[in-house]
């Protein structure tokens, strides 16, 4: 209605919780439940003789405190699945009737500790504030987190057939938050290849270099050398637009790549791996001797594939280029051209405009035009 508070319980409020807006909001409701507007006219006294939370911490705590056993544990779960959160998940892994769900949910809703949305997989819920699933996260001991992670990353596996490859990150968290690192590698690598894709650099470095940290995690065997040469061949193209080639990240990168090739024979990452160290050689377009043109050619013409094809000949320009034969230089430029089909993604440029503009100033300086 028009009651308000006394001015000097006003000013208390505000001095008590440091003017934080949800502090301020989460302590006036345990107020007002504790004692009656009528009973405050008397001014700051009563109040402060009053036992209130003394922290924000400790009023979200009190206020879930209230709340049924079955709806804590419901709330605790959704922390654990993230601020937002789908009806249809949280139900997967509750696993019960749709009657008692909702009698679970209720009195969160109630408790104005969420709020209901929504949502791309129909209903979905996010916490008020973000300092709300934060504080209920904590109250979790570090083996339920792990159970309640893992059990997420499977429903969610299981719930929607296209989930996975739409939200490769979500998992890969998750994943890593259930100390299930051969989970969380795959996971990081598919969402890092998708950052690629739309050209978000910075988060796919910080995609991979998570996922290599987990990947250091599992023992040494043929197929995680296999996964972590595939780490680096993505990691290199992205280094090299975001430090440049000259930069030592870079050029160690390639090096640790090629060695790691050397222990396990694949011709297509050997030729990633071959193609980025040329790129990032501090003179990489004078090459000597032609050692990178041999090997090039020779696992080029292993693999026999086009977009291969196009980054050999891609090589073979730019260091004729910068070798003074610019008749040569424009055969290979023009053989790219015919093989031109995409990206390149794995290679030096995340842009296929930046090929392609580049590719015709170079055949109009050869033109003359």
């Amino acid at each position: 209605g028009n009651d308000r508070l006394p001015d000097a319980v006003l000013e208390s409020i505000v001095t008590r919780t440091e003017g934080i807006p949800l502090f301020i909001e989460e302590f006036s409701k345990s107020l007002l439940e504790s004692v009656s507007l009528e009973s405050l006219e008397s001014g700051r006294g009563v109040l402060d003789s009053m036992r209130l939370p003394e922290t924000l911490q400790e009023s979200l705590l009190s206020r879930l405190e209230h709340l049924p056993e079955a709806s804590k544990a419901v709330i605790r779960l959704a922390s654990v699945i993230g601020r937002s959160f789908s009806y249809d998940l949280l139900k997967a892994i509750v696993d019960v009737e749709e009657s008692d769900m909702r009698a679970r949910l209720n009195p969160i809703i109630d408790a104005e500790l969420i709020v209901q949305n929504a949502g791309e997989f129909g209903v979905e819920f996010s916490f008020r504030h973000g300092l709300i699933r934060d504080v209920v996260y904590q109250t979790l001991l570090q083996s339920d987190r792990e159970e309640l992670h893992l059990e997420t990353a499977e429903a969610g596996e299981t719930l929607h057939a296209d989930y996975p490859d739409r939200y490769p990150e979500f998992f890969a968290h998750h994943f890593t938050e259930a100390a299930r690192p051969d989970k969380a590698v795959t996971y990081w690598l598919r969402a890092a290849e998708k950052s690629v894709q739309s050209f978000s650099l910075l988060e796919a470095r910080d995609q991979l270099e998570t996922g290599l940290e987990q990947l250091q995690q599992l023992p040494d065997t043929v197929e995680n050398r296999s996964v972590h040469i595939h780490y680096l061949i993505v990691l290199g193209p992205v280094l090299l637009r975001l430090e440049g080639s000259t930069a030592r990240a870079t050029r160690d990168l390639y090096e640790q790549a090629i060695e790691l090739c050397d222990r396990l024979p694949e011709p297509e990452q050997q030729f990633k791996a071959l193609w980025g160290q040329w790129q990032a050689a501090p003179d990489y377009r004078k090459e000597q001797g032609g050692a990178y043109t041999a090997n090039l050619s020779h696992l080029a013409e292993r693999i026999n594939d086009p977009e291969v094809k196009l980054q050999l000949h891609h090589h073979q320009w730019a260091t004729l280029f910068y070798q003074g034969q610019f008749s040569r230089v424009l055969d290979h430029a023009e053989a790219g051209l015919g093989a031109f089909a995409g990206a390149c993604l794995l290679y030096t440029s995340p842009s296929p405009r930046d090929f392609k503009y580049d590719l015709v100033c170079r055949l109009l300086l050869e033109k003359g035009g």
